[in-house]
């Protein structure tokens, strides 16, 4: 699911009808459902991808410590011009890799998938005070 697709989502379901705040109040417990769902969805994903991160960094490391295997020069990894690099050097060459930097982005995407979820779903728990309290508004302006 992309962010757009969750704003779409959010833009739909944040919206209460003012005559409506008695079922908008019963319908809480399925939208915290409906957002439990996608949150445990994408943060199942964010972990495969900090793991695959890490994976693919341990294999930029031996890439560019102990050189290229047979199956890194398939996968059309080049070494830098300078060829294989000194351990010490080697966190600055995988920080800038351009596999390492597209993983660190989608991983970036993903947090950002996560945070957004998670602030939908804190403001569907508070939504039950902003339903009680636009109900008493409404009473104060009839008199009750």
């Amino acid at each position: 699911m992309t962010l757009d697709e969750i704003f779409e989502l959010w833009s739909d379901d944040a919206s209460t009808d003012p005559a409506e705040l008695g079922n908008a109040a019963l319908e809480l417990a399925k939208l915290h459902q409906k957002y439990y769902r996608i949150l445990s969805q994408e943060r199942l994903l964010h972990k495969k991808l900090e793991m695959e991160l890490k994976q693919l960094r341990v294999e930029k490391y031996e890439f560019y410590v102990d050189g290229p295997t047979e199956e890194q020069i398939q996968k059309g990894w080049k070494l830098p011009a300078k060829g294989r690099i000194l351990k010490a050097d080697s966190g600055s060459y995988i920080d800038s890799d351009s596999d390492i930097v597209a993983h660190t982005l989608k991983l970036a995407y993903q947090s950002e998938k996560v945070n957004l979820l998670t602030d939908i779903i804190k403001t569907i728990s508070n939504r039950g005070f902003h339903i009680k309290s636009a109900i008493d508004w409404a009473r104060f302006q009839v008199g009750a």
